[in-house]
C-alpha cells in the first residue's frame, strides 16, 4: 500500500479576501473549508451556524489552530430569511465586504438538484428541516454584496 500524500501547505490563494461560510461550526465539509480559507491566507473569516456553543468553539480551535485572529461566528438559521439578511449585514461589518461565499448549507431532499425548479424547493422536498430552501436563500441575499467588489 502506498503511503498517504502529507498535508498540503496553503498557497496564499485567498490572501487578502474576506470570506463568509454557511453551517461551519463543528467537525465537517464548513469547518474544514473554514480551517482551509485561514491556511490559504484569508484576512477574515466568518461562520455561522445553528448551534450556539459548537458556533462558539469553532471560532476559538479556528484562532488557535490557524493563528487568524479575526474570525467571527454569527447565529444563523439559513432557512429564515431574516437571519440570513442579518448574517449578510454582520459579515459585511465585521469582514468589511465578502469577497467569497462557501453556502455550505445542506441540501437534501427526495429529487435530484436537477430536478428541482426554484418553485419546487419548498419544505415538503426537503426531509431534514435545516435544509429548506437555505442555499437560495443565502445566494440571493449575498449576491448583491459579491457584486460591489
Amino acid at each position: 500500500m502506498r503511503e498517504a500524500p502529507s498535508y498540503v501547505p496553503g498557497h496564499q490563494l485567498l490572501a487578502g479576501k474576506s470570506v463568509l461560510i454557511t453551517a461551519a461550526a463543528g467537525a465537517g465539509i464548513g469547518f474544514a473549508a473554514a480551517r482551509k480559507c485561514a491556511e490559504e491566507g484569508c484576512r477574515a473569516l466568518m461562520i455561522s451556524d445553528i448551534h450556539p456553543r459548537r458556533l462558539e468553539e469553532a471560532v476559538a480551535k479556528l484562532k488557535a489552530d490557524t493563528g487568524l485572529q479575526h474570525v467571527w461566528g454569527q447565529l444563523c438559521n439559513v432557512t429564515n430569511e431574516e437571519e440570513v439578511q442579518a448574517l449578510v449585514a454582520a459579515a459585511e461589518d465585521k469582514l468589511g465586504g465578502v469577497d467569497v461565499l462557501i453556502n455550505n448549507a445542506g441540501l437534501g431532499g427526495e429529487k435530484r438538484v436537477t430536478e428541482m425548479g426554484v418553485l419546487s424547493r419548498n419544505r415538503r422536498n426537503f426531509r431534514h428541516p435545516s435544509s429548506r430552501p437555505a442555499t437560495s436563500a443565502s445566494r440571493s441575499i449575498i449576491l448583491p454584496s459579491l457584486w460591489k467588489v
